[in-house]
Parts: structure tokens; C-alpha cells; sequence
């Protein structure tokens, strides 16, 4: 786990300074790594990496192939990197110190960009070739890694962070305002777009390639959803169904185990999400440590039932309480985000991954099963679409039946788009791109909410916020639910097996063969966020303060309609307008930290630090 950063000569021009770039950006990004640093320079680029040691020892970093022609920057965790270096490379290469970066630079010079394919881990790499003066970026299946890239006319840099840029000159470029409009929509920008012009995230699944002597990348998508082969039999049973996951589960628990040396800790819900990974973990012997769990003052059922599943595995419960967050710790995980996300989570789950850099540098979570196994409450939706549709002459089913794929902004959809047109200027709102959201075509209703949320929610705020906020203490987050063997299982599976919406039914009659039932049945509940008590409570100054100062002085906002919008605010939750101001606060937030000198109404300039 580390981070990469570096920049890339599209014409092997003279640049006084650069060679110090690479440094300074690696410098912004420390808490990424503080177990190793190394840049390799070469006129016409640099390539960089900081590291958070988890497997093996490295020396020499970047790391190289025999000759110096391959160097590859890396950040991630590869599993198959033993397996998959003794059938490409043969027995004798791997030496006991090599490490899954190690075999990386001899695995590309074998096989090219094909190497992606056959990688099972979280990963995002930068691998300079030498021989053909390529640099090519390259980001994991599900998107669990970051990495971005920035178009500066005949060179091209790159970094784990947004933050590391700013060691450029040139940086921040102009906005691009026509994606605030989708911002507000989705409360994150969606993969490759950033709000940043000519600045870009590189997609899942996705590899980008400069040449020397070529101005635009050559951008390769390697996985999609759409591509994957299916994997059930067509005769299979949902018994059948039932013993595959249950296999499938604790192999990829095996495969994404913790070195014996390297400390471990799960976070632990009540939910059948984490209490299963931490069960299948201990019993497979993949991971053993603490259980951190939340301690909510309003409601005990989280604690209780993460203290039953830990009791039965013999392990420690370290509680964190879920007290309200100062304004000082809201504005930390903010910043701590590096990009405009206006998700309310982002500050309880830093509050808890704060406390567990003093238990584990490995850290277990169970994201990605509610995309997976349909275990999101909004995925009732498809019902009511398929409803509308049949009756969409009444004026009261019109709007439902419009297509999921247009109207569905994510499991966190903030803004409807005529609250947007009241929110937002018009010259703002009028800019709105088309947005094409790369998901399969054809699929049915329920597939298609799941294909938005794995495909964007997921890289674009779920696996964001955990990435930033447990590399901001140190620590690697592993996510086994999002092992890309088991999305491609999940979806190559008939959709009546996967159960009724909001259910995960499925993984329920898996999960009560180990863990006890009333925890494998339990209803769903949230992440204990009441971001409107906080916004009326003990936030309520510092929200005052912001829609006087730096929000009124904004272009594009229709203040009216933000004041109106702060005075729905519900302490009790039941009106979305305190998930939507946040939203807003966390995008002021954002624009505040960059050196933009973006025009005021009143003819000002907002120039802040970063």
C-alpha cells in the first residue's frame, strides 16, 4: 500500500526543475507511505513511490526489471503474484525477500498490458518501458486504488492524490464547472472527470497509455461488467448456488489473508456483511486482531450483535463511540478527502478508522456486498419501475417510468434535477454534460441500479472515502467483497437467485451455515450519521458563517434557495435537505482549499490555502 507520483515527457522536451516534482509530490502524499521512498529520473520523466511495507522487503524502489528497462511504481496488494510468477516466470525467479511489486516489472516485460488481466488484488501502477518509451497507468478491476492524471500540454503527470499536483506551478488549472452539475446530482463527480480542467482519474478497470511523440493517451479498458464470462452452469440448482458462494467466500478470504507478522483488525458491524468476512477470516485462519465497532450512545444493536460474533471467534471488541464530531474533526476529514465528496459517512467512518491505526496496519471492511447482493433499500425502486411503465399514461407514474439508467444517481443520489435548476444558477445548470455512464446495455432493472453502483458509487465515493481516510493513519484496507472473482459470480448469476430487493437473500442462507441467525437476518441498518442533528446542533455557527462568507460569495449558487434549503434542515433526519447541504458545504469546503481566484458576486477574488 503506498503512493506513486511522477510525470512523463510527450516530446522529450527541456524542462528546468521537474526532477524535483517527482519528490515534492511523493513528499505531499508521506502518509501513504513511511516505510520507503525512491524515484527513478530519466530525461523525459520521473517515476516515484512511497511505501507502506505489508509484504516483503524492498531495497530499491521504484521497482526494475533486470536490466533497468522496466520500472513500474506501485500501490496495492496482488494475491496470485507467487502463483501467477511461477507459471509466467518460471520457479526459479522468486527469491524468499521478493515481494507482489517485485515480480511486477517481469511480469509487464512478458506480457505486456495483458498482465491486468491476470491480477487479482486492489492495485494502481505506473510502469515506465523504456524500450518503447510508453508510460503506462493502470487501475484495478473495481477501482479500489486511485490514481490520476493531469494533461499539461507535452507532459503528462500523476499521483495516488489530487493533492500532489499542487507541487506544479501550473497548479490548479480552471475549473470544470459543467460537472457540478453531476456533482450535485450523484454528491461525487463520476470516473474520468474530475472538477479540474484537462485532470482525470483513470477509470477501473481501465489502462492509460503515453507515447513519446503522441499528444493524447491511448486509454485500453481491460474489464468491464459487460465483458465478464459467466460463470454458473446453466443447470445449477440455488442449492448449487448456495455451496458455490460459500466455497467461493473463504478462498478469496484465504487469498486476501494478512502476513503473520502484520497486525490485523476487522471492522465489525452487526450486519451479516462484516460479521460473516470476520467469521470466514478467523475460521480460515486469513486474519486474526481486534474487532472495532461502533458504540452509538442512540442505539446499542450495532455493538451487541458485533460483541456476540466476536465472542463466538474468541477475539477483542474495541468500541469507538460515535460522539459529535467537532467542527475541527469535520473539516480534517474533508480535507483528508482530497476531492469534492459529499457523503456524510466520511465523518463517522473517520472517527472510527482513526481510532484503529492503534490496532491494525491491515484493516478488514465489508463494503461492497449491498452492491453485490442487492442489499441497498433504493434497489425496491426497479419494482416501481417496472410498475410505471405499464401505467405511464397516468401523470402520477410519469416520472417513475422514465429510464433507470437517466434518472438513478447511485445508492447516494442527492439532488433531483429540478432542485439542481433551483439550487444553481441557470448559466450553471445550463452546462450540464451528457453523461454517458459507462454500464452494459440491455439489462434489467434491478441489473441496472446494481451497475451504477458498482460501476461509479463504489470507485467514486464508497471505496474513496476508505482509501483517503485509513491512508491518512497508515493503514491498508482490504475489501474481500470486492474480489473481482466473486463481482463476476454475483453477476453472472439469474436474477431471481439473488432475492427480493433490499434483502441479499442470497448471502443471507449462505451467511447462517456460521455466523448466528438472528445477525444473518437482521434488517439492514446505516452507518450512524445524523448529519442533520449536527447541521441544527453543534455545526450550526460554523454553517451560519459559511452561507454568509464563502458560499454567498460564489457565482453560480442561488442563495435564496440555499437558505430555504438550510431552514428545511430536520435534526430527526426525515427531510433530505441536511445530506443535500452537506453536500454543498463539502463542495465549498473543496473550492476553498484550492488556489483558484474564482470570481465573486461582489467582484472579488476567493484565493485560500489548500
Amino acid at each position: 500500500m503506498c503512493a506513486i507520483a511522477g510525470w512523463f515527457d510527450l516530446h522529450e522536451s527541456s524542462h528546468q526543475h521537474t526532477h524535483q516534482k517527482t519528490a515534492c509530490m511523493l513528499q505531499s502524499m508521506a502518509h501513504r507511505g513511511p516505510d520507503g521512498q525512491g524515484i527513478h529520473e530519466r530525461n523525459g520523466g520521473s517515476i516515484g513511490m512511497n511505501r507502506l511495507a505489508i509484504v516483503g522487503h524492498a531495497p530499491i524502489l521504484p521497482f526494475t526489471n533486470r536490466d533497468g528497462s522496466i520500472v513500474v511504481a506501485f500501490n496495492g496488494e496482488i494475491y496470485n503474484w507467487r502463483e501467477l510468477a511461477r507459471d509466467v516466470l518460471g520457479h526459479g525467479i522468486i527469491s524468499h525477500d521478493w515481494s507482489d511489486g517485485a515480480v511486477l516489472p517481469y511480469l509487464f516485460e512478458a506480457l505486456g498490458e495483458a498482465l491486468f488481466e491476470r491480477l487479482v488484488g486492489m492495485f494502481a501502477v505506473a510502469i515506465l518501458d523504456e524500450r518503447t518509451g510508453t508510460l503506462t497507468l493502470a487501475r484495478d478491476r473495481l477501482g479500489i486504488k486511485p490514481l490520476y492524471w493531469w494533461h499539461q500540454g507535452d507532459r503528462a503527470a500523476f499521483a495516488s492524490e489530487l493533492r500532489a499536483f499542487r507541487c506544479w506551478r501550473e497548479f490548479p488549472p480552471a475549473l470544470a464547472l459543467e460537472w457540478v452539475v453531476p456533482y450535485l446530482h450523484f454528491r461525487f463527480v463520476p470516473h474520468p472527470n474530475t472538477l479540474l480542467r484537462d485532470v482525470w482519474k483513470v477509470s477501473p478497470g481501465t489502462a492509460v497509455t503515453f507515447s513519446r511523440g503522441v499528444n493524447q493517451p491511448a486509454i485500453h479498458r481491460y474489464w468491464s461488467l459487460e465483458n465478464t464470462a459467466p460463470r454458473m452452469t446453466q443447470h445449477a440448482s440455488y442449492q448449487e448456488a448456495q455451496e458455490e458462494l460459500d466455497g467461493l467466500l473463504r478462498q478469496i478470504m484465504w487469498d486476501h489473508r494478512a502476513p503473520l507478522e502484520t497486525p490485523a483488525a476487522f471492522l465489525l458491524s452487526g450486519g451479516v456483511d462484516s460479521s460473516l468476512m470476520t467469521t470466514l477470516a478467523v475460521r480460515e485462519g486469513a486474519a486474526v486482531g481486534p474487532a472495532l465497532t461502533l458504540d452509538d450512545q442512540y442505539d446499542g444493536r450495532e455493538r451487541t450483535n458485533a460483541e456476540a460474533t466476536a465472542n463466538l471467534l474468541g477475539i477483542p471488541v474495541i468500541p469507538t463511540r460515535v460522539a459529535t464530531p467537532s467542527v475541527h474533526q469535520l473539516t480534517e476529514v474533508l480535507q483528508i478527502l482530497d476531492e469534492p465528496l459529499g457523503d456524510p459517512t466520511a465523518v463517522s467512518l473517520g472517527l472510527v478508522l482513526r481510532d484503529a491505526r492503534r490496532h491494525g496496519r491491515v484493516i478488514y471492511s465489508g463494503e461492497g456486498a449491498d452492491e453485490l447482493f442487492l442489499g441497498y433499500s433504493v434497489y425496491r425502486r426497479a419494482r416501481w419501475h417496472h410498475f410505471a411503465r405499464i401505467l405511464g399514461g397516468s401523470p402520477v407514474w410519469g416520472r417513475l417510468a422514465d429510464p433507470l439508467h437517466v434518472t438513478y444517481y447511485g445508492v447516494g443520489g442527492t439532488f433531483t434535477p429540478s432542485q439542481v435548476h433551483t439550487i444553481l444558477h441557470e448559466q450553471l445548470w445550463r452546462q450540464k454534460p451528457v453523461l454517458n455512464l459507462s454500464i452494459p446495455q440491455g439489462l434489467t432493472d434491478f441489473r441496472t441500479l446494481q451497475a451504477i453502483d458498482l460501476s461509479y458509487s463504489l470507485p467514486d465515493d464508497v471505496l474513496t472515502k476508505a482509501d483517503r481516510l485509513a491512508m491518512a493513519w497508515g493503514m491498508e484496507l482490504r475489501v474481500p467483497f470486492l474480489d473481482h472473482r466473486l463481482v463476476e459470480w454475483a453477476w453472472s448469476l439469474p436474477d431471481r437467485w439473488l432475492g427480493a430487493p433490499g434483502h441479499k437473500s442470497l448471502l443471507r442462507h449462505v451467511a447462517a451455515k456460521s455466523i448466528p441467525r438472528f445477525i444473518a437476518y437482521r434488517d439492514k441498518s446505516g452507518f450512524p450519521t445524523p448529519v442533520s442533528a449536527w447541521i441544527a446542533g453543534p455545526w450550526h455557527e460554523w454553517v451560519d458563517d459559511m452561507l454568509s462568507g464563502p458560499l454567498a460569495r460564489r457565482i453560480f449558487w442561488n442563495m435564496d434557495a440555499v437558505h430555504r434549503l438550510r431552514q428545511q434542515v430536520d435534526p430527526a433526519g426525515q427531510h433530505p435537505a441536511g445530506r443535500q447541504l452537506f453536500a454543498i458545504l463539502a463542495l465549498e469546503c473543496w473550492l476553498q482549499g484550492l488556489e483558484m481566484g474564482l470570481p465573486s458576486q461582489e467582484g472579488t477574488h476567493d484565493v485560500t490555502g489548500y
